[in-house]
């Protein structure tokens, strides 16, 4: 898994937003590897995993909830 490409329109400070995605992204991996470890996951687990977890870690670091889209390439 290559590290996950997040891109941002609109919801947080360009000054703020190096730390946040920096952080965002290790959640993101995170919450896939977590996924990845039960033997019957599937794209929808890892979806519904990644959208879970990111949105609670931007809630709780900016109070806010930005719409989420996880995108998944399987190669």
């Amino acid at each position: 898994m290559n590290n996950p490409d997040i891109i941002s329109r609109g919801f947080v400070n360009v000054n703020e937003s190096t730390e946040l995605f920096g952080q965002s992204k290790a959640v993101v991996k995170d919450a896939v590897l977590s996924v990845l470890s039960n033997e019957e996951c599937g794209v929808y687990q890892v979806r519904q995993q990644i959208l879970e977890s990111l949105g609670e870690f931007l809630e709780s670091e900016i109070g806010r909830k930005p719409v989420i889209l996880p995108t998944i390439l399987e190669v």
